[in-house]
């Protein structure tokens, strides 16, 4: 296995030849060739580097593994230290295991400090061991009709084929017949995925294990890689884990052509997104509970047909809608953006709300989310707005997500006048 540097960066940090040890001028041509290829926006190309936008998760080209990890204070303070980035890459894991439902089983931060783990090994592992669980079980069989010259005459003769193939050679015959094997979709998708695993696993362990694989995999040509995940019947439904895996990597992966058969792979996550799904998803748990109703990405018009969407909108028990918004970043002096509070007051407006919520991360600590509130200046045609922002501890002191958030947040929503 060629040898493959680990560089561990932090979003919206800048990367620059030189400036970062290790990295190279073929690292920083392959990255942008991949971001091309992708049509994305992962980074924004500079001199001689590339600056960090709010995408996190791995990169891996040709000789170089990119880590970029979340994070929650200024992002001029220089980071070292693997204790560190375990901590941060623990957090990550354990967003996108909450958010996207992902059977992968997280190392913990004290564990990925003492053995460094690259997280694309984190997620082949555990596509690996899901996909051994289907082999275990017996891979699903079934029926299908097979066209082509048998030695014996077995199913349907095909008479105009026997004629044109087999005229010359009686002793073959031409024929249509049910076979009954592993031939299926699903499984083409499946092995397609181990190829890619086998080939951009950083652990010759990992690599291995996938070559292994393939090797007990039924032989099929690759079929197209879908944008979700394919409909499922009861008897495939034990392939969800494996497949969801599976699309991660093949959706996310394209072949380098400057190395031959190495694979270049992006498994990079939006933290604003991620941070929006974990709050949708703790307020939507804890809301029954608390008779509460919550509605995420629902939209209206601003304008003509300019529709714009607040991240969530709660309704209290007693009617009152409140609308939250979610930023992922640590204001300035603790204070929201002009545009920020300007965004949440046209929300207000359009849903008829009273009562606006600005949601920013903070680092965990031993004291309870921190939260201001200030009514909007009177306008002439506008209805009486308070406007809040709470600092969310989305961790606990320990590390750990804090599960307890949702119950939390909409706790303080049930204290607003209504």
């Amino acid at each position: 296995m060629a040898t493959t540097m680990t560089l561990v960066a932090y979003e919206h940090q800048t990367l620059r030849l030189g400036d970062t040890p290790g990295l190279r001028e073929a690292h920083l041509t392959a990255l942008l060739a991949l971001q091309e290829r992708h049509a994305a926006r992962w980074f924004m190309p500079l001199r001689q580097g590339i600056k960090l936008t709010s995408y996190v998760g791995v990169m891996q080209v040709p000789g170089l593994t990119l880590e970029i990890l979340p994070k929650l204070d200024d992002p001029h303070r220089a980071r070292t230290g693997d204790a560190e980035a375990a901590h941060w890459q623990h957090v990550l894991l354990r967003l996108l295991k909450a958010t996207h439902q992902l059977p992968v089983t997280v190392p913990s931060a004290a564990a990925l400090a003492q053995a460094r783990h690259s997280m694309l090994d984190v997620f082949i592992a555990a596509f690996l061991t899901q996909v051994e669980t289907l082999l275990r079980q017996g891979l699903k069989k079934q029926y299908r009709p097979v066209e082509g010259n048998q030695r014996v005459l077995r199913g349907r003769l095909l008479f105009a084929q026997q004629l044109r193939h087999n005229l010359v050679h009686a002793e073959q015959f031409y024929t249509r017949a049910h076979t009954y094997d592993a031939t299926h979709p699903l499984h083409a998708l499946l092995r397609q995925a181990l190829h890619v695993a086998s080939a951009v696993a950083t652990s010759e362990q990992l690599a291995t294990r996938a070559r292994s694989m393939l090797g007990q995999w039924p032989e099929m040509p690759p079929v197209a890689v879908p944008t979700e995940l394919p409909v499922l019947t009861h008897a495939t439904a034990r392939y969800r884990p494996a497949l969801e895996l599976a699309l991660l990597l093949l959706q996310r992966h394209s072949p380098a052509p400057q190395a031959g058969r190495t694979t270049a792979v992006a498994l990079l996550f939006d933290m604003n997104r991620l941070f929006e799904s974990y709050v949708a998803q703790q307020v939507r748990r804890a809301a029954p509970a608390l008779h509460c109703r919550v509605a995420a990405q629902a939209s209206q018009y601003l304008w003509h047909d300019v529709a714009v969407r607040p991240d969530i909108v709660v309704t209290l028990p007693g009617g009152a809608t409140v609308v939250l918004d979610t930023k992922w970043k640590v204001p300035t002096s603790q204070r929201p953006s002009a545009a920020d509070l300007q965004q949440l007051l046209a929300y207000c407006h359009l849903w008829g709300a009273a009562h606006g919520l600005l949601v920013y991360p903070t680092n965990p600590s031993p004291h309870p989310s921190r939260s201001t509130q200030q009514p909007y200046a009177p306008g002439r045609l506008a209805i009486a707005v308070q406007g809040h922002v709470l600092f969310a501890d989305i961790l606990l002191p320990d590390g750990r997500l804090n599960l307890d958030f949702g119950r939390q947040l909409l706790s303080y929503l049930m204290t607003l006048p209504q």
